[in-house]
């Protein structure tokens, strides 16, 4: 071969790249061609536009279908973008505008995604408004962040170390041998505690099944749903009972005080003395006895010694507890009435000793003259 034909060939292979870097170079660029359609314009308005310029791409789900051709501030603040689409790539109404970056160097593109909801969408028209929103720039965030690297690198290096530490004593404790006795001792080893493992995890979840049942027991929800109620009658039952015990204690206050009134007339009574004296002794251990069993009723409505968990499960139990404390209000209320009916003896008896500790000779001259009562 000539050397002038080497130099025809090459000029037509260099003619042929030329042409098909500019028609790509073209169609790339999005510059419209003297023959075609002609693309439609759209506005773009966003907030911030970083990255976007002249020639900027405009996609459609990835697919350039477009080229930016002017970008202008606006007035009240930020941007309004021009873009050229090409015929043939429909934009929708429902479609969403996002500006990204497309590299590390700053570039950026314009998408399109589609975000309708399964109707007929509506295209937008040439010289239709969209708004965008951009997305932050990678480096613009790891700088807004302020990323620290070394320390990254440190825990990496720290790491890598770890894994060397932890390779160097793997192959220590298996030596030479690493296909003989002690690999197949440290799998067998590894397989019953595998094993175990299983086992394990199979009776926590045999467990949880257990308290998943207990607590969707519809018994125990209705239980939890009384217990309230249960603690409100049985405030009122505690309150009743202090009540009661506070007039115990206001008996017990003025029997005390007739009986220092009667240790000065109780010598001169004579026969009578001790006869009205084991009434008084008889009188206050029936007080005791009662005070006792009201010690013991209010032990037994407060403590709880299991009972809760009974009354949560058990109805009957519950039934039973309601029954007990409407007889204890029946009880306490007959209580109180007693207690009215002693209470006049009571001041009888005060008045009685007040007047026998002032004039003890009253009383050999009622035994002489018997006239009325103290009434």
């Amino acid at each position: 071969m000539s050397e002038r034909g080497q130099e025809i060939r090459v000029g037509i292979v260099t003619l042929v790249i030329a042409g098909v870097a500019g028609v790509l170079a073209t169609v790339g660029a999005g510059v419209s061609l003297p023959f075609g359609a002609t693309p439609y314009s759209i506005k773009i308005r966003t907030d911030r536009a970083p990255g976007v310029g002249l020639n900027t791409p405009v996609r459609k789900d990835g697919v350039v279908i477009g080229r930016v051709t002017d970008a202008a501030f606006l007035p009240e603040g930020g941007v309004l973008i021009t873009a050229d689409i090409q015929p043939g790539s429909p934009i929708y109404q429902t479609d969403i505008c996002r500006i990204r970056p497309s590299s590390l160097f700053g570039d950026a593109v314009i998408n399109f995604a589609y975000a309708g909801d399964g109707a007929k969408p509506e295209r937008l028209e040439a010289g239709s408004l969209v708004t965008a929103a951009a997305l932050p720039d990678p480096i613009e965030a790891l700088t807004s962040l302020q990323v620290d690297v070394g320390p990254t690198i440190e825990s990496i290096g720290r790491a890598a170390n770890s894994i060397e530490e932890l390779t160097t004593r793997v192959n220590r404790a298996l030596g030479d041998d690493f296909g003989g006795e002690r690999m197949t001792s440290l799998l067998d080893d590894m397989t019953v505690s595998m094993r175990e493992f299983q086992e394990t995890m199979q009776v926590m979840e045999r467990t949880m099944t257990q308290v998943e049942t207990l607590v969707s027991d519809p018994r125990l929800q209705q239980g939890v749903q009384e217990i309230p109620a249960l603690l409100t009658d049985a405030r009122a039952t505690v309150q009743k009972a202090t009540q009661t015990l506070e007039s115990f204690g206001a008996v017990v206050s003025s029997a005390e005080t007739n009986l220092r009134n009667l240790e000065g007339f109780t010598e001169p009574l004579g026969a009578q003395g001790p006869e009205l004296s084991q009434k008084l002794v008889s009188a206050i251990d029936n007080l005791d006895k009662t005070l006792a069993d009201a010690s013991r009723f209010v032990g037994a409505a407060t403590a709880s010694r299991g009972t809760l968990n009974r009354l949560l499960n058990d109805p009957e139990l519950y039934d039973e507890v309601q029954r007990v404390i409407a007889n204890a209000n029946v009880v306490l209320f007959h209580m109180d009435e007693r207690l009215k009916q002693v209470r006049p003896i009571l001041d009888d008896a005060r008045v009685f000793t007040d007047k026998i500790a002032r004039e003890p000779g009253r009383i050999i001259g009622g035994a002489l003259n018997q006239g009325p009562g103290l009434k």
